[in-house]
């Protein structure tokens, strides 16, 4: 029987999650399995991980992460409609990552018990010709942006920028995209990045959507080239 070796991953000093290396070298990235036990994480570690996550590696170091006063909702209208809607949809513990950078990009991130395990939401607000926009993703969407923003950092080497325009929904053309799957329900969502109208691909199965049961996320990127994921698994236990 061929050894199995399972080594933590740590995504920027948040929640620690397994990586199952199957093999002792494994002959291809696929063998690698990234595995979250959902039923298991509380909510601060698991927006910890999603949002800060994402924010290190595509937003850059100088990111921030943390709740705002409402007023600084109210003075962005992008904003606000992100708070709404999370609020519409029995999220809790909203959150901010800004960047410091020139263009004060923003995510917003929120959390939900689900029945099957906790859950995550993000969602990228804009303003363009002074309408505000917004797309949205929970429940494994986020959980594939944060790995695969990591993993584009620590494996391809992109700098933030690129991970930044790799993951994030192309800000410009006033795109909108809502993707708000429970963990009850697969299928996939494709979004365009900044490389590719087609440039992200995230796909969602539900194997055995029940307790102690689990389900799997495949996560595709163009960034330059085609960069395949290694499968996440999650585990409703």
């Amino acid at each position: 029987m061929k050894r199995r070796d399972f080594i933590t991953f740590s995504s920027v000093g948040a929640c620690a999650f397994t990586v199952s290396l199957g093999a002792l070298k494994p002959p291809e990235a696929k063998a690698i399995i990234f595995l979250f036990f959902l039923k298991t994480v509380a909510a601060p570690s698991l927006m910890s991980m999603a949002l800060g996550g994402l924010a290190l590696a595509a937003l850059g170091s100088g990111s921030r992460v943390g709740r705002q006063r409402q007023e600084w909702f109210d003075s962005r209208l992008e904003a606000q409609l992100a708070q709404r809607e999370f609020v519409r949809r029995s999220f809790t513990d909203i959150n901010i990552a800004e960047s410091t950078r020139p263009g004060q990009t923003y995510i917003v991130g929120a959390f939900r018990e689900e029945p099957l395990g906790n859950s995550v939401g993000l969602a990228f607000p804009r303003m363009n010709n002074g309408q505000a926009t917004m797309s949205a993703f929970a429940g494994p969407g986020p959980i594939g942006m944060a790995v695969a923003a990591e993993y584009l950092k620590q494996h391809e080497n992109l700098s933030p920028s690129d991970v930044q325009a790799a993951i994030l929904p192309r800000p410009r053309g006033g795109i909108q995209l809502a993707d708000w799957r429970t963990w009850s329900s697969g299928g996939s969502i494709i979004y365009p990045n900044t490389f590719s109208d087609t440039g992200t691909r995230i796909y969602y199965n539900a194997v055995e959507p029940r307790l102690g049961g689990f389900g799997t996320i495949d996560v595709t990127i163009n960034a330059h080239r085609m960069v395949r994921i290694p499968r996440i698994r999650v585990e409703f236990a």
